[in-house]
C-alpha cells in the first residue's frame, strides 16, 4: 500500500521543522511542497530529500484557490495509487491540518482511494499568534475562519477570546496577488462592532516567518479598522478579538505584588 506523509514544517522556515518531520521527508520516494521561502525549499532538496516537487506551478493559469488544492490532492492521489508502495510526503507551512485545504481533500481521499495516511504534526499560526500575544486560551476561546464566521452567521461568545484566521481573505475565493484594500473587512468589521462596540480594541497580529522578521501588533479600535493605512493585509495577520469581560480571570489573580 503506498503512503502519504502530511508534514508539518513549521512556521518560520528552517528553524521550527521537527526531527519527525526531516524523518519522513527523508523516507519519501517524492516531496510535493507549498512553501513561501524558495531558500527554504532548496535547503530541503539539499539536506533532506532532491526528490522536491514544488507545487507553486500548480498556481500557474489558476484563478481560484480551491481549484489549486484540489490540482495539487488529485496529482498526488494519482501518483500514489499508480504506483505501489511509494512514499510521497506533501510538506506545508505551519500545520496540515490547521487551514491547509490541500491535506483536507487528501485525508477525505484516504478510504476512498485506498492510501495509508500519516499526518506530521509542525507549528501552526494559532501557535505562533499565541506566543506572540503571550496569552493563554486554555480556558477558552473562539476561533474561526474569517468568511465562516460571516457566511455561517456565528454569534460570538463575548466574554472569551475570538481568534480570526484568514481575514485577508474575507469573502473573496480568488488568488490574492498584490495589495488587498482593508474595505473588503467592512462586513466583518460591521459585525463586530455590533457585538463588542466601536470603541473595543483589537490586535492585528502578524508572526515572524524567518528569524529575522519581528512579530507585528497592531493595537486599533474596531471603528478606526477600516481607515487604517498601518494595517497590511497582504502579509496575513490573524485578528485578536480580546473579551469584553474575561470569566476566567480574577484581576490581579497572577499579580505579584511583593517579593518579601
Amino acid at each position: 500500500m503506498s503512503k502519504i506523509y502530511l508534514v508539518g514544517l513549521g512556521v518560520k522556515a528552517g528553524i521550527q521543522i521537527t526531527l519527525e518531520a526531516i524523518q519522513a521527508i527523508k523516507r519519501a520516494d517524492k516531496v510535493y511542497t507549498i512553501h513561501s521561502s524558495d531558500e527554504f525549499k532548496q535547503d530541503i532538496k539539499k539536506k533532506y530529500n532532491d526528490h522536491l516537487i514544488d507545487c507553486a506551478s500548480f498556481f500557474e493559469g489558476e484563478k481560484e484557490r480551491a481549484d489549486v488544492f484540489r490540482k495539487i490532492a488529485k496529482t498526488i492521489i494519482k501518483e500514489a495509487t499508480e504506483n505501489e508502495n511509494i512514499k510521497i510526503a506533501f510538506a506545508v507551512m505551519g500545520n496540515p491540518l490547521f487551514l491547509v485545504s490541500a491535506c483536507e481533500y487528501l485525508i477525505a481521499a484516504e478510504e476512498d482511494y485506498g492510501i495509508s495516511l500519516e499526518v506530521i504534526s509542525g507549528v501552526s499560526t494559532f501557535d505562533t499568534v499565541l506566543s506572540d500575544l503571550k496569552i493563554d486560551v486554555g480556558y477558552g476561546a473562539s476561533m474561526y475562519d474569517a468568511t465562516l464566521f460571516l457566511s455561517n452567521n456565528v454569534v460570538p461568545v463575548t466574554n472569551i477570546p475570538l481568534l480570526l484566521f484568514q481575514i485577508a481573505t474575507t469573502n473573496n475565493t480568488i488568488l490574492n496577488k498584490g495589495d488587498i484594500p482593508t474595505s473588503i473587512l467592512q462586513p466583518l468589521i460591521e459585525k463586530l462592532i455590533v457585538h463588542y462596540g466601536a470603541a473595543h480594541e483589537v490586535v492585528f497580529v502578524t508572526s515572524s516567518i524567518h528569524i529575522f522578521m519581528t512579530p507585528k501588533k497592531i493595537k486599533i479600535k474596531l471603528k478606526d479598522v477600516l481607515d487604517s493605512k498601518e494595517i497590511s493585509l497582504f502579509d496575513r495577520p490573524t485578528l485578536y478579538v480580546p473579551p469584553l469581560k474575561e470569566l476566567y480571570k480574577v484581576e490581579g489573580n497572577y499579580r505579584i505584588t511583593s517579593l518579601d
